[in-house]
């Protein structure tokens, strides 16, 4: 199934009232299929120039044996909203990059009930590559921290 390219004026407010005057927007496109239906709704907004954050909500899917946040769950969310600082700002379409190298840090532990707090910062941008960084946090403590390289595959229509 092909996914048509949202901009991030398309995307809904969160359905919570008071993080959608935050500015939070849902982002995960009906008709999802494979390893990407299985990944959790994220709500992100845009930040500085370059910048930009998510929020995920958590649950026993994203734990565990032994009750902590899953290594490979941290992982996939990392990599998901690497390229949020180039969507959120018009620079790609939310099918317009394509991750070369990802690397994780995980820090401490977490576990479900609170919020997965994720920034992501834009480092240097050439003609087709992108160079950022990110850090998850929950209830104020840094989880995991993470860098990447992605390669621009076409324009924000």
């Amino acid at each position: 199934m092909s996914l048509q390219a949202h901009s991030p004026a398309e995307l809904p407010p969160a359905e919570q009232p008071d993080l959608a005057e935050q500015g939070w927007r849902r982002m995960h496109p009906e008709g999802l299929t494979g390893y990407d239906a299985l990944l959790p709704v994220l709500l992100v907004r845009p930040g500085d120039p370059g910048r930009a954050e998510a929020r995920v909500e958590t649950g026993s899917h994203s734990l565990n044996v032994l009750g902590g946040f899953h290594g490979g769950y941290l992982a996939s969310i990392g990599e998901l909203v690497l390229f949020l600082p180039l969507f959120l700002h018009g620079k790609v379409s939310s099918q317009g990059a394509i991750t070369v190298d990802f690397t994780i840090q995980f820090m401490a532990g977490g576990g479900a009930g609170s919020p997965l707090l994720v920034s992501i910062e834009l480092l240097h941008e050439t003609g087709r590559m992108a160079f950022l960084r990110g850090v998850m946090e929950q209830d104020g403590r840094r989880v995991a921290a993470f860098t990447g390289t992605m390669r621009k595959l076409g324009a924000a229509r």
